[in-house]
């Protein structure tokens, strides 16, 4: 938990410090900036608006145009115009302290600053544009007790140069030469606005304006981090939780971004993650009875084993040491034979049988034709048959299967000697075929005694022949190894069987589906 107020906090103060620095940075670019900025500004706003006039003055007519373009110019700009002609003197009456005067009185004019400003005199041919050399022409300044002994001809008496009472202002100046019969030259100056006032405002407003920002960083801090770390949070509970594999657990982000990509790979490995330890312990699971019925197994085959050995090995002994019925060496030699035929057949078939427990056999799938395989395993056994009188009834329906060859003639093989072995004599037996809308069902039938349900299923497992205990003699009945193969082989098969009793006698059925597939070992 405190993890999750960690990143919390981490990303609020963060933000927080990052808004303030920002706002700070501005400010001082603000504070530092400004001056040069209006400068640069003033200066090139000035620049166009001459450029404006020039062109004007350039195509005016008359005198009076030339004043009203001159009087609107200095009106709008607060900027003063000089209009010189081409012997670099001032034409008064079309300058715009001249266009723009007022009257004052002899006590109010005392110590009024005076600035004639004067053509440069490095003018040259090659001046495009209009253009002087744009740079501060004053040539002098003085201070007048009595303005009335500067009136020139052509101004009235009384009327005075409208002129600011400073005696240091700070101001823009240019020249521009012009096209006009009237005038050759003006001379602008533009007086700047003093910005260190506005600049000691901002100083004294600068604590405030921090903590209202400083506010709102704060508020809009709270909130962002809130929001981007929600689904952070989201994503390390749901993943702290999916360490206890419980199912129906996953990451709820429905984003278009980064993050929601994020939760729907979580989801999906979690998924997988649990698929492959399902598999895992299913496997675990699987290889678990494999080693319990190998073990079994094994215990069986070595109890079957030693049966007959026991058996050969008294009657040798017997034999060797004449002793009773055992001096009749030619008949217990034959028995001898039997037993030991039965021996390498119950090792064959133990052989055989312990392959089907490995997973190393791959299946060869092929188009096969179960009635001819059929009639070769009935084929085989025709002497038993004979011998027994059994009577057979084939029912040859169409019965294709895309199976492996050799799994499916072993286990047919296996369940006709069987219904062969164990029909009663002059008996039936029974082979034909039926189907459903998804499987067709081969039932292999043979008249014997009913087998109790209880035993029906124990008939597949190793070494099990239910006269065991009634016959001194197993070996003449099998090595109880037939069904436990045929079970095998149809596992392998992925074949699903029934062993059942019916009025006659006894019925297996094997179900194959009716649409071609490869079927695989489940």
């Amino acid at each position: 938990m405190l993890k999750k107020k960690g990143i919390l906090l981490k990303t609020f103060a963060f933000t927080s410090l990052l808004i303030t620095v920002i706002v700070l940075i501005s400010f001082g670019i603000l504070f530092f900036i400004l001056p040069d900025y209006y400068l640069y500004t003033k200066n090139k706003t000035l620049q166009k608006r001459a450029d404006q006039l020039v062109s004007e003055i350039d195509g005016a007519k008359t005198e009076d145009e030339l004043a009203q373009f001159i009087s609107d110019f200095s009106l709008n700009n607060n900027a003063t115009v000089m209009a010189f002609n081409s012997s670099d003197e001032l034409v008064a009456h079309l300058s715009s302290p001249f266009v723009s005067m007022y009257s004052v009185s002899a006590e109010d004019s005392k110590r009024i600053t005076v600035t004639l400003a004067k053509t440069n005199k490095d003018l040259t041919e090659d001046s495009t544009d209009g253009d002087l050399n744009h740079h501060a022409v004053i040539s002098k300044s003085t201070i007048l007790e009595n303005p009335k002994s500067i009136a020139l001809e052509g101004i009235p008496s009384g009327y005075v140069l409208k002129m600011r009472n400073s005696m240091d202002a700070s101001h823009i100046e240019m020249t521009k030469k012009v096209n006009n019969t009237a005038i050759a030259s003006i001379t602008i100056t533009s007086t700047l606005q003093p910005i260190d006032e506005a600049k000691s405002v901002m100083i004294s407003l600068i604590p405030y304006l921090l903590l209202i920002d400083l506010l709102i960083a704060l508020v809009a801090a709270y909130f962002y981090s809130k929001q981007l770390t929600k689904p952070i949070i989201h994503l390390s509970k749901t993943a702290a939780e999916m360490q206890s594999l419980r199912p129906n657990i996953s990451c709820k982000i429905n984003t278009n971004d980064e993050l929601g990509e994020l939760s729907d790979n979580i989801n999906a490995l979690y998924i997988k993650l649990r698929a492959n330890i399902e598999n895992v312990k299913r496997e675990m699971e699987k290889v678990s009875l494999l080693e319990k019925s190998k073990t079994d197994f094994m215990r069986a085959a070595s109890h079957e084993l030693k049966t007959p050995i026991t058996a050969i090995n008294g009657m040798i002994e017997g034999m060797i040491d004449h002793v009773g019925r055992y001096q009749d060496k030619e008949r217990y030699l034959k028995e001898c034979k039997k037993l030991i035929d039965h021996l390498s057949k119950l090792v064959h078939e133990i052989l055989k049988a312990s392959k089907l427990d490995t997973t190393e056999y791959i299946l060869h799938m092929e188009k096969i034709d179960l009635w001819e395989i059929i009639e070769k395993n009935l084929e085989n056994n025709k002497i038993l048959i004979e011998e027994n009188k059994l009577k057979l009834f084939l029912d040859k329906k169409n019965l294709e299967a895309y199976i492996d060859q050799t799994i499916i003639e072993n286990t047919l093989s296996n369940i006709i000697s069987n219904a062969v072995k164990y029909t009663k004599p002059n008996g039936q037996i029974h082979i034909f075929t039926s189907e459903t809308e998804e499987v067709r069902i081969l039932s292999i039938e043979n008249e014997c005694e009913p087998i109790p349900i209880d035993d029906l299923e124990k008939l597949f497992e190793p070494f099990y022949t239910r006269n065991y205990s009634r016959n001194r003699h197993k070996y003449k009945n099998g090595t109880g190894l037939g069904l436990y193969i045929v079970k095998k082989n149809l596992e392998t098969l992925n074949l699903p069987y029934k062993l059942e009793n019916t009025k006659l006698g006894l019925k297996f059925n094997i179900y194959f589906q009716k649409a071609p597939q490869c079927n695989a070992p489940s």
